[in-house]
């Protein structure tokens, strides 16, 4: 029989010692995961040691090929395939966001980071260049578009980039083609909706003088609710978008439970509200404050229901919710089509998707069309590589 190693058990007296050894560890550990885990961190760089409270961002960007940066310094730590990236350790104050790609538009925002709290954003990127598909009226025997005048009668020819394949002729000669049945679906489409239909001068005017009429003096005069006034309302799940004398704004109608985080922010001061948030803001949550019955804390969380859309000097045509994303608004005004985000905090980025023209412009279900002239085209919202 072959003598083999017995291995012997430790002594009950270093057994011992290593338990308590152990459970020192532990009780020594714990409370500094605490109070790392709430938002605590020791100022190393300080001579006196302070102690700081942090907080964090948590940022998405649902486009491809983008970059974060936070406070000029570009955010590593980036989630792939969920698109986003969580900043932590941010000492409390104001940091500057800003998310870009090339060939896209960049996204800024100057957002407040709090002690213990993690701030939410969620940005977009739409191209520079407006990016479209042509839809013509003849295809031929292979499918491909053929555009009848030659390349140089094509809409915004030189400052769009057209993503499909067709063929521009200058001959007029259609025996041989087939009839689009895509183009003749939204011509119809076109010239039904009163709504994709850019108002005139005249019209415009004749609707701002009859906003001036006296009511009749027999009638009863009451109060008129937002609902009634509204020219034109949309909804869309849980939000509801209205155009009310001439301004748009988006209310919130779900539960408080799931309300989007950008209606709301803790309680603080008028003054700080304005410098941190923007005097839009700060004239909305006050409006917020005062409708309420029991006094707000300092920096418990309170929420407004309604956001104005911003869209400076321009005269409105038409609008309605972004397809697929709910947080965004398409604009149609005298400047073009613009996208522009709810989120007010700070200021609301807005991206023109298609420059100022005489044009209809109109949305199907997920799509975006636009007819310039006899021309007919989808506004594609994504950078083709």
């Amino acid at each position: 029989m072959s003598p083999s190693p017995l291995v012997q058990p430790l002594p009950y007296k270093h057994r011992s010692w290593f338990f308590r050894f152990l459970v020192l560890i532990f009780v020594i550990s714990v409370p500094i995961f605490i109070f790392y885990s709430a938002g605590y961190r020791i100022n190393i760089f300080d001579n006196d040691r302070s102690i700081v409270t942090v907080g964090g961002m948590f940022i998405s960007a649902e486009t491809a090929n983008t970059q974060i940066f936070i406070n000029e310094l570009l955010v590593e730590d980036y989630r792939i395939f969920q698109r986003a990236a969580y900043i932590s350790s941010l000492p409390a104050g104001i940091h500057r966001l800003h998310v870009q790609g090339e060939g896209l538009h960049t996204w800024v925002k100057e957002l407040p980071v709090y002690s213990h709290i993690v701030t939410e954003a969620s940005s977009f990127n739409l191209p520079v260049t407006p990016q479209l598909r042509l839809i013509t009226p003849y295809t031929n025997v292979a499918g491909t578009a053929v555009f009848i005048g030659g390349t140089s009668t094509l809409p915004a020819s030189g400052t769009v980039a057209y993503r499909n394949v067709f063929i521009a002729t200058t001959s007029r000669a259609t025996s041989t083609l087939s009839v689009n049945a895509e183009y003749k679906y939204l011509s119809e489409r076109f010239a039904s909706s009163t709504a994709a239909k850019t108002p005139t001068v005249i019209e415009r005017i004749t609707t701002e003088i009859e906003q001036f009429s006296f009511p009749n003096p027999s009638a009863t005069t009451t109060v008129a609710t937002t609902s009634e006034v509204a020219t034109t309302t949309k909804t869309n799940r849980d939000r509801t978008l209205y155009e009310l004398d001439g301004k748009v704004y988006v209310t919130w109608t779900g539960s408080d439970n799931n309300i989007p985080y950008y209606y709301c922010m803790p309680y603080i001061d008028a003054t700080t509200t304005q410098a941190v948030y923007g005097p839009h803001v700060q004239k909305a949550m006050a409006a917020t404050y005062s409708a309420l019955e029991v006094p707000l804390k300092d920096g418990e969380r309170t929420c407004r229901d309604t956001i104005e859309i911003t869209l400076g000097n321009n005269t409105l045509y038409s609008f309605d919710f972004f397809p697929s994303n709910n947080d965004l608004i398409i604009v149609h005004h005298s400047g073009g089509i613009y996208v522009i985000e709810t989120d007010d905090r700070a200021w609301q980025n807005a991206q023109q998707i298609y420059p100022a023209g005489e044009y209809n412009f109109l949305i199907d279900g997920s799509r975006l069309y636009i007819q310039d002239g006899d021309s007919i085209f989808e506004l594609l919202t994504t950078l083709e590589q």
